[in-house]
Parts: structure tokens; C-alpha cells; sequence
């Protein structure tokens, strides 16, 4: 009886042995990293370029990049390596989202061209590894958008200042002169069929008198101005 009894207890012993090893080896529950959108070197992850054909916004046609990178925020969780990631945009005036690049990696770079005022959005997806899930995350971005607006002189004994409007453009166009130290309306002109406009300026024999086109914000754009330019006689 005492040699079952040791027997019992060495034969329970060893089971719980057995089931302890069980437990230490069983693997990991897969970590949870939550994530966010944020451009590369320190910019951010939508902008324009450092050349601008008119002052203000972006005029149509000039270039928007954008350089995106997922990041993780959750402490001691990796940046995601799966996912996938795109861009859309959706145009003032438009209820729907256009996608205009996609990545199957968790970082995305490109460009597209300025078309009117928009909303840009960063989207990524979401993905996991054998050991980490990553959650999906997007961010968005409005960029206001000006009409082009280009001009040159055509007249020959005196300044005719003809100019045209992209896209396609009907309405008016304001003539700005400066007065002082501001400029001011001189004169408002009308776009013909074309989208073009043109009209004399004076140009003085002594000094230049300065000068500037605008046209107000409307049709899903922002106001929209030329460079400052001058006129004289010689």
C-alpha cells in the first residue's frame, strides 16, 4: 500500500509537469498597434511646390505632391510593413471620392496636377504580420485652387495687355493699378468665347505705373491674381 501511495503521488507529480510545460510554451496573443498618417522628412504628407506661377494658392495645373508614411502610435509596436495605401480626392462641388494613386506598401509617393479647390484624403487599409495587427487610419487635407492666368503685351506703338483663362473661363476680370500703396479696381473687362480678354493700358513717358489682374473666387475656385507687372514708354 505505502509503494502505491508514492507511486500515485510521483505519477501526479509528473502530470502536473507536463501541464505546466504545456502552458509556457503556448504562443503569444498577436500585439494590437493603432496608426496614423504623416509625411516623410518632417513635411507634410500633401503640399505644393516651392515654385508658384501666381501668388496665392495653386493655380490650375501646377503640381500638389504628396509623400505619405504610416506610422504606428502605439508604444512598443513596430511601424506597419502591410497594408495597403492610397490617395483619393474629391473636387469642390462633387459628393464622390476619386482614388489618384494606391501603394501595396504602408507608404505612398506621388504627384498629380492642381484641377480646382479639393479635399484630399490619405487612406490605409490595415494589415497584420504573424505577430501584429495594425489598424487602419486616414487623414485629409483641403487645397484651394485659382484659375492660370496668363498675359503678355501685343500691342506695338502702345500696351495692349491680352490675356487668357484656364480652364475654361466666362466672366469678368478685374484690372488692379496701384494707387499709392494699394492697388485698386481701374478697369473690368470680359472674357469672350475663348476665355480670353483684352485690353489697352496707359504706359507713362516718366516712372511705371503697376498693375495686376484679378478675378473673385467662384465656380469652385479661390480668387485668383497674376503676378504684379508694369508698364512705360520709352
Amino acid at each position: 500500500m505505502r509503494m502505491r501511495r508514492l507511486l500515485g503521488t510521483a505519477l501526479a507529480a509528473a502530470v502536473a509537469t507536463v501541464s505546466l510545460g504545456a502552458v509556457s510554451t503556448a504562443p503569444a496573443s498577436a500585439a494590437t498597434g493603432s496608426t496614423k498618417i504623416v509625411g516623410f522628412s518632417s513635411k507634410s504628407w500633401l503640399y505644393g511646390s516651392s515654385y508658384k506661377s501666381q501668388p496665392g494658392p495653386a493655380a490650375a495645373g501646377d503640381t500638389i505632391y504628396f509623400s505619405i508614411d504610416v506610422v504606428s502610435t502605439t508604444p512598443g509596436v513596430d511601424d506597419p510593413y502591410y497594408g495597403t495605401v492610397k490617395v483619393e480626392r474629391k473636387l469642390a462641388g462633387q459628393s464622390t471620392w476619386t482614388t489618384v494613386a494606391t501603394s501595396t506598401y504602408s507608404g505612398l509617393s506621388g504627384s498629380t496636377k492642381a484641377v480646382k479647390n479639393a479635399s484630399y484624403r490619405a487612406v490605409y487599409s490595415g494589415g497584420s504580420s504573424s505577430s501584429t495587427t495594425w489598424t487602419g487610419s486616414s487623414a485629409t487635407k483641403a487645397v484651394a485652387v485659382q484659375r492660370k492666368i496668363s498675359y503678355k503685351d501685343v500691342g506695338g506703338n502702345k500696351v495692349v495687355l491680352a490675356g487668357k483663362v484656364a480652364p475654361k473661363y466666362s466672366g469678368k476680370v478685374t484690372i488692379l493699378k496701384k494707387q499709392g500703396r494699394s492697388y485698386k479696381p481701374w478697369r473690368t473687362v470680359r472674357t469672350n468665347r475663348k476665355s480670353a480678354f483684352r485690353v489697352g493700358l496707359p504706359a507713362p513717358r516718366n516712372g511705371k505705373y503697376y498693375w495686376q489682374i484679378k478675378i473673385a473666387a467662384g465656380g469652385g475656385f479661390a480668387t485668383s491674381q497674376s503676378e504684379k507687372f508694369y508698364t512705360y514708354s520709352y
